[in-house]
């Protein structure tokens, strides 16, 4: 069940215009009880509100939110994305720090749930980042913190997440894999760039990886139906990387890792020519680097992509900057709308290309 916000005024505006309007009633009635929950300070008459109209947490106030039992009733009816979101609340509230804490044993069976799971529509990439938030502790970066987000910093929690939590996160996240939606088949090639270490954090969400935000990323593409090709450039040319529905999330970041420092910045042109002589008709090329770096021949790059439009190959080309906020200088030709930069890391990532790729936008 879902509410909004009604001033008192309108809620008696329109309990007036209706009151003699059976269909109105359970409308009328609803909006009652939503104004007593407002102004509720019982904690058992919440509880009956909250089961007999099936409010979530979204509706409750901020003032019942400090009783366990409030939580425990209103938690089983919340969206599985909600309950990610929420995680951070129990945890400041010091709901989810003990073993056997009526609120942990009920969010365990909650994120063990495999039907809700598939119900829910979650993308991994959104649970990767609840998961990763939480095994930070909801903390903010050392570095670059202005003085505005005081405010932020008060909302980190004081009390320590169970570990049981996390380990469920982990295993939510895999299993979430499993139940991608399947996508209109897309061809693509991904070329890595080790210039710069694959374990430095991905810009936007503190604490995550560039090798586990690429792992998550390409593996559900995968398991979506995407043919990739992995590779990374090397003097020698590209050279491929073993990826596979079998592989898990950890066994890939281990070999995204250990791949050998690059010491020179890939050329995009000499990548889509490759691209050119050996895969033939490819929907989308992805470069995905650590920063914003030098690209030597943009030009070239732009004449390719060019080249491919005269063929009549619609190919797409993302270069994707994992630890950075802004792309700068552009990658991109503005003029060539088969062309995007991405920078940093967002839950929204795969839908994005894989949009892009379709010609979505």
């Amino acid at each position: 069940m879902w509410s909004w916000p009604v001033l008192s005024g309108e809620q008696k505006k329109a309990e007036e215009n209706y009151k003699d309007k059976p269909a109105a009633q359970p409308i009328l009635e609803y909006l009652t009880c939503v104004r007593e929950l407002n102004n509720c300070h019982n904690e058992e008459r919440a509880i009956e509100l909250i089961d007999k109209h099936s409010f979530d947490m979204a509706c409750v106030p901020t003032h019942l939110r400090r009783h366990t039992r409030v939580w425990e009733q209103a938690l089983v009816r919340m969206p599985l994305q909600g309950v990610l979101t929420n995680i951070r609340a129990m945890t400041r509230s010091n709901f989810l720090s003990s073993e056997g804490a009526p609120v942990l044993v009920k969010l365990i069976n909650i994120l063990r749930d495999p039907i809700a799971l598939r119900a829910s529509n979650l993308d991994p990439l959104e649970i990767l980042v609840a998961l990763a938030q939480a095994e930070v502790g909801w903390k903010l970066p050392d570095r670059g913190v202005p003085n505005h987000k005081e405010t932020i910093k008060k909302r980190v929690p004081q009390y320590t997440l169970h570990s049981s939590v996390l380990q469920e996160l982990r295993n939510m996240l895999a299993t979430s894999l499993t139940f991608v939606p399947k996508m209109t088949p897309v061809k693509m090639v991904v070329c890595v760039d080790t210039r710069n270490s694959l374990t430095d954090e991905s810009f936007g969400c503190w604490g995550l990886s560039i090798s586990r935000s690429l792992s998550v990323t390409l593996l559900s593409l995968l398991h979506a139906g995407a043919d990739i090709r992995l590779v990374t450039m090397t003097p020698e040319g590209p050279a491929p990387i073993a990826l596979g529905v079998l592989d898990t999330i950890e066994s890939v970041s281990a070999r995204l890792e250990a791949l050998p420092r690059s010491t020179q910045v890939i050329d995009p042109s000499k990548l889509l020519t490759w691209v050119r002589q050996s895969h033939g008709k490819v929907d989308l090329v992805l470069l995905a680097t650590h920063s914003t770096n030098p690209v030597e021949d943009r030009t070239g790059l732009w004449a390719q992509m060019e080249q491919f439009r005269a063929d009549q190959n619609n190919v797409k080309f993302v270069y994707w900057a994992l630890h950075c906020k802004k792309v700068h200088p552009e990658i991109r030709n503005p003029g060539n709308p088969n062309m995007l930069d991405i920078a940093g890391f967002s839950s929204d990532a795969k839908r994005i290309m894989q949009a892009f790729a379709k010609d979505c936008f």
